[in-house]
């Protein structure tokens, strides 16, 4: 009885060793996937920064109060 305990046991290890090692490509997988998705959203990230940056930096359309004013056109 024990031999065909022993064989069971063995047979049990080698299908739980089977299913950790699948287990564990699927989360590298599972990984893999979640490390683009954000390397895309920082670039995503860096691109609306860098256009709202430049936005911010343009000079306004209207004379602002350090700006010396004309003369009225009217």
């Amino acid at each position: 009885m024990p031999a065909t305990q022993s064989r069971s046991n063995g047979s049990l290890s080698v299908k739980l060793i089977q299913q950790f090692d699948q287990a564990h490509e699927q989360a590298k997988s599972v990984f893999a996937v979640q490390k683009e998705l954000l390397d895309t959203l920082e670039e995503i990230n860096e691109h609306w920064f860098a256009r709202a940056k430049s936005e911010a930096e343009l000079p306004p359309p209207w004379p602002t109060s350090s700006q010396p004013r004309g003369p009225c056109p009217i």
